[in-house]
């Protein structure tokens, strides 16, 4: 007895015997002994007999039917074909296609499905090789891809960890407490304050982030930090740009920086004029967001674009930050009104006194400064002519009176040589008598008590000519000579 097909048999072992029947006949024995495989599955084993002494031979034929649970094999094809082991995690790059295979080897066969995730995949009954095709992939084809095949011997299962790499979205820019962004991409920041940018961009492998401002300057680079403006002014204001990039690609986002303030005087713009009756004034207000304008008129209230016949405003927005209000008054009564300039926002307020009526005014008008300065120049030219005319006359004046003392001193006083019985002598006897005396004093008649005499010096020709003629006075003294 010969068997064959039993090449790929494991564990072959036989067992032969002969068995004489009653009849006369003998039965020929042989049994085969393996262990069998999946391999083996389908194999024809065949048993031979020769009877050597006739030449005859019979010959019996089986096929192995072996049972088995299902084994798997797993593969991924496509353009884009990673180095994918089974039970791993696979890169993929967006956009591209691949299929996803899973062989399965069973008996009886098996049923087969993909799972996505925790999703079941209904796949076709009897196939032994499943498929799952991915068509352009995008970050939402990211999962664990998983097969599984299961018969009544048993299941087995086998999976991909499908990642998806792309390059960074679109920066998404956001800020912390103390501003705010609106729909446009505009931040609004109070001066003085500090805030905070972040910027976060959904990429695979991770971005790097750095912000440029003004497509100028690079001003940070951080995976995730935010930007930290600290005491905004006006040199932080402007286009902020954030820039995420990865090994497939980048892409950016902008955003605008604006500071919020209070109302300020635009340098000395805002002024008022008068000329007579009519009084003109502006008001140059600066503010983020712009200011809301209201003229104070001696204690009354106007507000913007007026216009009758005494009175006419008109404000004008001149930029996103500058509003200008011109305003014209005819007075009536003649007297000069107070006007104030009244400017609010939602940061603050500004009041501006541009004329004051209480005398003071530091915002009048050029031509009565002028006027005034005029005036007041010529009062102190006045003042100094007649200061020095005053000076000059008092020298004068102080030099003829050197003069006249002089000669007054240097002449003998004159008295008066009387007694109660006066005598009248002749002329002659008095030159005589002028002659002889030894006092070259001069005498007159008069009483006991001193007597004045009225001299006029007009005639003397004096070194210096006075200007005026003045009358001197000279004291007589009398003296009483007894017989």
């Amino acid at each position: 007895m010969k068997w064959d097909g039993i090449k790929n048999l494991q564990s072959v072992s036989f067992n032969e015997k002969q068995v004489i029947n009653e009849n006369g006949s003998t039965t020929y024995y042989s049994n085969i002994t393996f262990i069998p495989t999946k391999e083996n599955d389908k194999s024809i084993l065949s048993c031979s007999l020769i009877y050597e002494t006739k030449m005859v031979s019979i010959t019996g034929v089986i096929s192995l039917d072996v049972q088995y649970p299902p084994y798997m094999n797993i593969s991924i094809t496509g353009r884009f074909k990673p180095d994918a082991k089974e039970n791993t995690s696979i890169v993929l790059r967006e956009g591209e296609s691949v299929v996803l295979e899973c062989k399965v080897a069973s008996n009886p066969t098996s049923s087969i499905n993909w799972w996505i995730g925790s999703n079941k995949h209904e796949s076709s009954v009897g196939a032994q090789t499943q498929s799952y095709r991915l068509q352009n992939i995008s970050p939402k084809d990211a999962a664990i891809y998983l097969c599984l095949a299961q018969n009544n011997h048993g299941s087995t299962s086998k999976f991909f960890n499908v990642i998806v790499q792309y390059p960074p979205r679109t920066p998404n820019i956001s800020c912390s407490s103390g501003c705010s962004v609106n729909a446009k991409s505009i931040v609004y920041a109070e001066e003085g304050s500090s805030f905070k940018l972040f910027c976060s961009a959904e990429s695979l492998p991770a971005a790097n982030l750095f912000w440029i401002k003004d497509r100028q300057n690079t001003m940070q680079t951080s995976s995730n930090g935010p930007l930290t403006v600290n005491k905004v002014s006006f040199r932080d204001e402007g286009t902020y740009t954030c820039t995420a990039n990865n090994s497939w690609g980048n892409s950016s986002s902008n955003i605008t920086v604006m500071m919020t303030y209070r109302p300020k005087s635009v340098g000395d713009k805002s002024s008022c004029s008068m000329r007579e009756s009519l009084v003109k004034c502006t008001c140059v207000i600066q503010s983020f967001p712009l200011t809301n304008i209201t003229w104070k008129i001696n204690m009354k209230y106007y507000i913007t674009n007026i216009s009758n016949d005494s009175l006419h405003i008109v404000t004008v927005k001149q930029s996103h930050s500058i509003s200008t209000s011109n305003l014209t008054l005819k007075l009536t009564d003649g007297k000069k009104p107070l006007i104030e300039c009244m400017t609010y926002n939602d940061i603050g307020d500004l009041v501006l006194r541009l004329l004051d009526n209480s005398g003071d005014n530091s915002f009048q008008s050029s031509i009565p400064g002028v006027i005034t300065g005029v005036v007041i120049i010529v009062l102190c030219l006045v003042t100094a002519a007649l200061i020095f005319t005053y000076s000059r006359k008092r020298k004068l004046s102080e030099k003829n009176g050197n003069m006249k003392t002089s000669i007054v001193s240097n002449s003998e006083a004159i008295y008066c040589n009387t007694n109660h019985n006066p005598k009248i002598v002749p002329e002659e006897q008095l030159e005589d008598q002028d002659t002889k005396t030894e006092d070259d004093s001069i005498y007159m008649n008069c009483d006991k008590e001193p007597q004045y005499v009225t001299l006029d010096f007009s005639n003397l020709q004096p070194r210096i000519v006075p200007e005026e003629e003045e009358v001197e006075y000279s004291e007589v003294k009398c003296t009483q000579k007894h017989n």
